[in-house]
């Protein structure tokens, strides 16, 4: 609208720009820029990459530590790789297969000292033919959620979490349900987890890490990470 008011007069020698049409402009422009300012949005490609629960909004005294969509590569993941071969799911940390049940995936971040809790958020994509095989995370080297996997519908009731009951941990998980053609092709349907971990003053560093039993040779399941999400903050709202 700002530009056609802007072009609408136009003296054949070249446009004429409305000097109060402008300063409307600018204006609006730094409105809009203060809400982002004041509501903690970390970047254009935080609204835009993060897949199944749309934009998140910091507290003003919250820090974002890191965020990535794994569109553009995973820097600083040891056995990181990424792709976008995997029909429906854009850039993601993977495709993995079986790690024996070990850490094989990790990254470590520094955190903020200022503030008691991190909070840790991420999907994890079950992708192919599982069978009840499951994935890891490991945070600081401790295993503190285990996830089984079914992508056969006659096996998706038998799925379980197993989660951490050390009290520095509180941990939400949540399937999300993409729209039919993302979710896998033929008998299997691709499964996704979020994952949602508030640790409690968990120290100048932390480590995450990921891993799965499936058999290392298995060429017919694979798993990746997607949207993770760090967040140092005062408010534990769970």
């Amino acid at each position: 609208m700002w530009l056609s008011e802007w072009f609408r007069r136009n003296d054949g020698a070249g446009v004429v720009i409305d000097s109060s049409v402008i300063a409307a402009s600018l204006l609006a422009i730094c409105l809009l820029a203060g809400v982002f300012i004041r509501t903690g949005v970390a970047s254009s490609d935080d609204i835009a990459s993060h897949r199944f629960g749309g934009p998140v909004v910091l507290q003003a005294d919250d820090k974002l530590i890191a965020f990535e969509d794994f569109e553009h590569g995973a820097a600083g993941w040891e056995g990181g790789e990424v792709t976008d071969a995997a029909s429906g799911f854009g850039g993601i940390l993977g495709l993995f297969g079986g790690t024996y049940g070990l850490e094989g995936v990790t990254k470590t971040f520094r955190l903020s000292n200022e503030h008691q809790f991190t909070i840790v958020e991420f999907e994890l994509h079950a992708i192919d033919d599982w069978q009840l095989e499951e994935i890891s995370l490991f945070i600081n080297g401790e295993t503190v959620v285990t996830r089984s996997f079914a992508t056969r519908p006659e096996l998706v009731q038998r799925q379980a979490t197993q989660i951490s009951d050390n009290p520095q941990f509180r941990i939400s998980v949540t399937p999300r349900y993409a729209s039919p053609e993302d979710r896998g092709f033929g008998a299997v349907e691709d499964q996704t987890l979020a994952v949602r971990i508030s640790i409690n003053n968990p120290g100048a560093t932390l480590s995450i890490g990921f891993g799965s039993n499936l058999l290392p040779d298995n060429s017919q399941a694979f798993w990746a990470v997607d949207n993770l999400r760090v967040t140092a903050t005062d408010h534990e709202v769970f």
